[in-house]
Order: structure tokens, then C-alpha cells, then sequence
């Protein structure tokens, strides 16, 4: 199960407070409703015409079952290199945005603007239906684009002999032919499970100073520029000489046709995209007291301050909450050993646990956890402190694990809470977190994500089946660990 209910998303908007919304966005599961398998053309604004057999090929590109990932719930969107061509508009395109980004002498085409931003992000899941094995060969784009293969970035994925490979192609430089220039921003990812794909653009009026960045599993993996140097001076674009306006995404089946990979290929899902304003560069929050003064405060943005004695309140309270946490750490610490299961305990039936000491990003969050998972939620042991500082005068709480599911074997793991009762418009919400331990530190592949309901019963289920729709959150510093 995989909904994203509007009352979930709601209570994420009190809860992890960030900052004004974006303009115009697209969140997409591939779940049923609305979503039925078969051919993604007319559905829920997605098109595909090549696989409906009105296009240069009828290629292999539906939605299907989601083969056994847990993130992925039931089903998703299944792209193989079984059949290709050269051709663009007849391929896979997501479900517009309404706000498209471009720069002033972006053109549209035969496509509507909105209200033309100036940021654009791509994000989805990837994963192969051949875990255990290479197909060889296969290969699938990526691209944001305009709607009818106008390309202003582009993400290629390959199936290496030790994984995943990922490369991106951006134009540099103002030459004609314009200048393409490939670069391998990932190498041997592992095919058994999905890894997280995030692209944004950023758009500036004038040639050569767009902005691309690209994240894979939650690093920065690559920052260059996008295609429109080539829309401005390569003589392919002579027609429509400028860059182009974009609003979707295209999933694009060219090169080489592997006619083995027919029913296999790649699946994605969790897909999004979104368009709004260039968001601000964070900064802050202060770290001590004197950076408030001398009109320093007015230098933050992350959070703001209305005068100086409100950064400095802020540095106080936050000074308070860390000794705090020095005072009673070692308590906290003596108490959660007494509660871990020993190994000799041959009664507990210990599945797995997950624990981890780490902070996040966007907003600045912290989070302490301990997850013991028994095999069935009533037996499920842990305790969690999370303090959220971007939150409108901090939030800052401690409550005992509900359900714990953890998987040792892919290293990952949800687990469950309520928030506790002095939260008005919060206590008592559901949160379900996702944990994936991809090495030490923590900032080396952990990956961290969660989300809410008000209903436990939905809550334990995303908890218990691993079918959580969590929001995903950089790791900033700290680390976890999912083992026996």
C-alpha cells in the first residue's frame, strides 16, 4: 500500500515544517487505483503512444507487478530495451506539470506554461527485475523534458557486469557543434536493491549558467549544466533556436534493441516532480552567541530571526537541549542496554534491530532510535528522541517503539511511534520511519526517510509490510545500523 492520502500529507506539512510550498507538483506510485497494468498511455496524464502500437515501435514499456520490492508496493512502471527506435514523442512521458521552468526565451512549443518557473526536480526509484543477475546490454534514458523529446538534461542507466551503472551527459561550452560530454557519475550499484534518483535544475536567463545536480541514494553525485547551450547555438536547432521550456519527464527505450530483456528491463517507482522558485541558499542556524550580534542575525535564513535577542534565544535553547542530552546520555544509554536483547536469550526470537544516532537536513532534524524486531509488533521493543530545530519553537520529544520490522539481509528497516501528548495538532499521530544502513559514517549511503498517519491500523501496516510512503531525508552527520 502505497497512497498518499491528503491528510498524511497535511500533517507532514505541520510537522517537519520547511518553508513555503512549491508551485506546482506530481507524486506518482503506479498503484491501483488509479493505475490498472498494462500500457501507462492515457493514464492519469502519462502517455505512451509507441506501446499502444500508434508510434515508431511497439515498445516494451508498462505498468507491471513490482517483483517483490516492499518499497514498491504492488505494482510499477516497467521500461525494457527489448524494443527501441530513434524516435522521441512516441516514448514514455510522465504526468505534466501545470508550472513548467524556463527562462525568459524558453520556448513552449505547442505546450502550456502555467506560470513559468525557475526549478524543476525529477525524483524516483530504480530497481532491476533481475536482482540476482546482469541483463546484459540493458539500457534506459532519463530526461526532463518538454513534452515531445525537447531534453534539457539527461541520465542514462546501464546494467554493468557489477551492477548499476549510471552516467549523465550535460553540454559545455558555447561551440557548434555543440559539446556533449558524458560522465559516469555511479559504477556497479547493487541490482538487488532499488536506489533513490534525484535530478534539479535550475534555470538563469543567458547561455552557460543553468545548473544541474544529482543525488543517488541521497549524495551528491554530479553538478554541471543542462542542454541549453545546444538549443541556442548547434544547427540541429536552427528551427526553434533557444532553449525549451520543461514540464515532464521522458523514459526513452533507444540505441541498441536487446529483444531478451522483452518482460524484464528496469522498474521505477515512487516517481515525483515538482517546479517552483530557485530555493534560497540556507544559512545558519548560529552556532554561538556572537554570530547574533553586530546585525548577524540578519544573515540567517535558516530559520529567520525577527531581532538579535531571538538568535540568541534560539542558541541558548539550543545550547540547553545539548547539555541536556550530555547529562543524561549516559542514563539513556545504561537503560537502552538493559532493554537490548542479549544474544544467549534463545526465548527472545530476535529478528533484527536497527539503531543509529543521526542527523538530518532539510529541516535540520536529529534522531536517536533503538528498533528490536520480535516478529510481531505486540513483542517489538525500542525507544526513539527526535528534536526537529526548523520547527516554530523546536520540537523536541521521546516515545517507545510500536512495530519494528527489520530486514538484516538488505540492511534496512521500518519501525513505529506515536508522538507523545503535549504536541497540540500533533500528539497522537503515527509516524512510521524507513532506515537503510549503507556503511559507516553515516553520511556514506544511510539512508533515513519517514511519514504520518492518524490511523494506527494504516501505520502498522506500512510498518509491518514495509510499504511506507516515507519522504526521504538527507543525512547530514551520525550514523545507523541494520544487523542480527
Amino acid at each position: 500500500m502505497k497512497k498518499l492520502f491528503i491528510s498524511i500529507l497535511l500533517f507532514l506539512a505541520i510537522i517537519f515544517y520547511v518553508g513555503p510550498a512549491f508551485a506546482d507538483s506530481v507524486s506518482v506510485n503506479f498503484e491501483n487505483p488509479p493505475y490498472t497494468t498494462g500500457v501507462i498511455n492515457g493514464q492519469d496524464g502519462w502517455s505512451s503512444l509507441g506501446a499502444t502500437g500508434s508510434g515508431c515501435a511497439l515498445y516494451d514499456q508498462k505498468v507491471d507487478g513490482s517483483f517483490g520490492y516492499s518499497t514498491f508496493g504492488a505494482q510499477s512502471l516497467r521500461i525494457s530495451d527489448a524494443v527501441t527506435s530513434g524516435c522521441f514523442g512516441d516514448q514514455v512521458f510522465a504526468k505534466p506539470l501545470f508550472n513548467a521552468v524556463g527562462e525568459a526565451d524558453s520556448t513552449a512549443g505547442s505546450f502550456s506554461t502555467g506560470t513559468l518557473q525557475r526549478h524543476f526536480e525529477m525524483q524516483f526509484d530504480i530497481a532491476s527485475t533481475v536482482p540476482g543477475s546482469q541483463q546484459p546490454g540493458l539500457h534506459s534514458s532519463v530526461s526532463p523534458d518538454r513534452g515531445d523529446g525537447s531534453r534539457m538534461s539527461y541520465l542514462r542507466f546501464e546494467d554493468g557486469t557489477a551492477g548499476i551503472d549510471v552516467f549523465f551527459v550535460d553540454v559545455q561550452g558555447t561551440s557548434n557543434p555543440a559539446n556533449f560530454v558524458e560522465t559516469q557519475i555511479a559504477t556497479g550499484l547493487n541490482r538487488a536493491i532499488p536506489h533513490t534518483v534525484k535530478l534539479t535544475l535550475d534555470v538563469l536567463d543567458g547561455p552557460s549558467n543553468d545548473i544541474v545536480k544529482v543525488w543517488i541514494d541521497g549524495v551528491l553525485v554530479q553538478t554541471g549544466t543542462s542542454w541549453e547551450n545546444y538549443y541556442r547555438y548547434d544547427p540541429e536547432a536552427s528551427a526553434e533556436q533557444s532553449p525549451r521550456i520543461t514540464k515532464t519527464v521522458i523514459f526513452r527505450s533507444s540505441g541498441a534493441a536487446i529483444p531478451e530483456d522483452l518482460g524484464k528491463g528496469f522498474l521505477f517507482d515512487n516517481f515525483s516532480s515538482l517546479s517552483g522558485p530557485i530555493p534560497p541558499v540556507l544559512v545558519g542556524p548560529p552556532t554561538n552567541k556572537n554570530q547574533c550580534k553586530n546585525n548577524g542575525w540578519k544573515i540567517f535564513n535558516n530559520p529567520v530571526f525577527k531581532n538579535q535577542g531571538a538568535c540568541v534565544s534560539y542558541v541558548e535553547r539550543k545550547d540547553k537541549i545539548d547539555e541536556d542530552n550530555r547529562d543524561h546520555h549516559n542514563d539513556k544509554e545504561h537503560k537502552r542496554d538493559r532493554d537490548i536483547p542479549h544474544e544467549n536469550d534463545h526465548d527472545n526470537n530476535l529478528a533484527g534491530k536497527a539503531t543509529g544516532e543521526i542527523i538530518m537536513g532539510n529541516p535540520n532534524q536529529k534522531m536517536e532510535f533503538s528498533a528490536f524486531d520480535f516478529g510481531v509488533s505486540p513483542k517489538d521493543k525500542g525507544e526513539i528522541e527526535y528534536w526537529n530545530y526548523d520547527y516554530p519553537g523546536l520540537l523536541h520529544y521521546e516515545a517507545k517503539v510500536m512495530c519494528a520490522n527489520v530486514k538484516p539481509l538488505t540492511k534496512e528497516g521500518w519501525f513505529m511511534f506515536q508522538i507523545p501528548a503535549g504536541w497540540p495538532g500533533l500528539t497522537g499521530l503515527y509516524v512510521v520511519s524507513y532506515v537503510k544502513d549503507g556503511g559507516t559514517p553515516g553520511t556514506n549511503g544511510d539512508l533515513y526517510g519517514h511519514t504520518v498517519s492518524s490511523d494506527l491500523a494504516t501505520a502498522k501496516s506500512w510498518c509491518e509490510n514495509g510499504t511506507a510512503p516515507v519522504g526521504m531525508y538527507p543525512i547530514t552527520g551520525g550514523n545507523l545500523v541494520v544487523h542480527n
